[in-house]
């Protein structure tokens, strides 16, 4: 939810060098509309509605953020030309970067509560559906 908005909108907060950038685009929904797509059919079609509480997934977030930042705290080498996988990532000041991760955190947050009020919509639609139907088979 946050690569599509960029990549569409604010292309030079990906890359630095918006010009020379040719992901093709069938590679590109690969890598980054594929996934969402894929788990969100298997989310609406095959499984129950999540039940792990808003508390549990704020803290799920907060650590697997926290481990990015350390991994990529020690996979980049910023001192010898490394840079972060995206443009807006490399800032001078950790504080704007933790900023970054903060808001990115808070945007998968929300995604959560908003698939699962997603789910509640088109999943009961679906049973509604399925209960006139075998109603009528009776």
């Amino acid at each position: 939810m946050v690569y599509w908005p960029l990549r569409l909108f604010m292309l030079h907060l990906l890359t630095p060098d918006p010009e020379n950038f040719n992901i093709p685009l069938g590679l590109d929904l690969c890598i980054h509309l594929m996934p969402v797509v894929s788990l969100l059919i298997d989310y609406l079609v095959f499984m129950p509605r999540w039940t792990i509480k808003s508390n549990t997934v704020l803290l799920l977030i907060t650590a697997l953020s926290t481990g990015y930042w350390c991994l990529l705290k020690y996979l980049v080498d910023t001192e010898n030309g490394g840079r972060y996988p995206y443009a807006f990532m490399d800032m001078e000041d950790d504080g704007l970067r933790a900023l970054v991760f903060v808001a990115v955190g808070l945007v998968a947050f929300l995604q959560f509560h908003f698939m699962r009020n997603i789910y509640d919509v088109v999943v009961k639609k679906t049973e509604t559906v399925d209960i006139e139907i075998d109603r009528k088979l009776r």
